[in-house]
């Protein structure tokens, strides 16, 4: 009973690795069409098992949502596809790391990783773009809080990467465009908009607490910003 399952599963980890290999060639025509296979794959994951599978050192996926971040991160802002591309690269992290904790010490042994991760929230709370990438900013600051929550070496990454500067520079961009509501007027009912606004300002402040939580040095390092 449990050949047919194990052949069954080797067949879908090829199918993965094929599509993480077009994912990553540059010169394929069809590696934006593969990267909404693998999030259709990772959608359609019955249990955690097969995300750890998918997210595992034995399969390039980690490194290569790496790299192709590292490619797109400096497109937020310009509206081009390759924006919208980092959407799907950040919904796939998400998934893949938030889901299954096993998976970070591959995606912690990508020199890049965290620094990236820490650029497109700098770049997603820019005072200029914020209104309309809170989702991005989101998606970011949830893989942050779930690796500093988990792990040291993740917070030290993520200081070494001067993210308590990013996290304050978030924090003063999100606190300034928090009016403060004029009692004498009625009040409008929250806005989606106010909503993320207010739960990616409470994982930036969750994220210090994580940081500081584990990391004693990261203490003095965000009481400087």
């Amino acid at each position: 009973m449990t050949a047919p399952s194990a052949e069954a599963e080797s067949r879908v980890m090829a199918k993965v690795k094929a599509v993480v290999g077009l994912i990553g060639d540059k010169e394929s025509s069809e590696r934006w069409e593969a990267l909404a296979r693998l999030r259709l794959y990772c959608e359609g994951a019955s249990s955690s098992e097969e995300l750890e599978a998918i997210g595992s050192k034995k399969t390039p996926t980690l490194k290569t949502l790496v790299d192709l971040l590292d490619e797109v991160v400096c497109s937020l802002g310009s509206r081009s596809p390759e924006e919208r591309v980092l959407g799907d690269v950040l919904w796939l992290l998400e998934c893949l790391l938030c889901s299954v904790t096993t998976n970070h010490k591959t995606f912690l042994k990508q020199p890049r990783a965290m620094p990236l991760m820490l650029e497109v929230l700098r770049r997603a709370t820019d005072p200029s773009v914020v209104a309309t990438h809170l989702a991005l900013a989101e998606a970011a600051a949830g893989v942050l809080c779930c690796l500093t929550f988990h792990s040291a070496r993740a917070c030290q990454k993520t200081v070494e990467a001067a993210g308590c500067e990013a996290i304050s520079a978030a924090l003063a961009t999100l606190l300034a465009h928090t009016a403060t509501p004029d009692a004498s007027r009625p009040q409008r009912p929250p806005t989606v908009v106010g909503a993320e606004r207010e739960r990616l300002t409470c994982s930036c402040f969750e994220l210090v607490i994580n940081l500081c939580s584990l990391l004693p040095d990261a203490q003095a390092a965000c009481a400087q910003t």
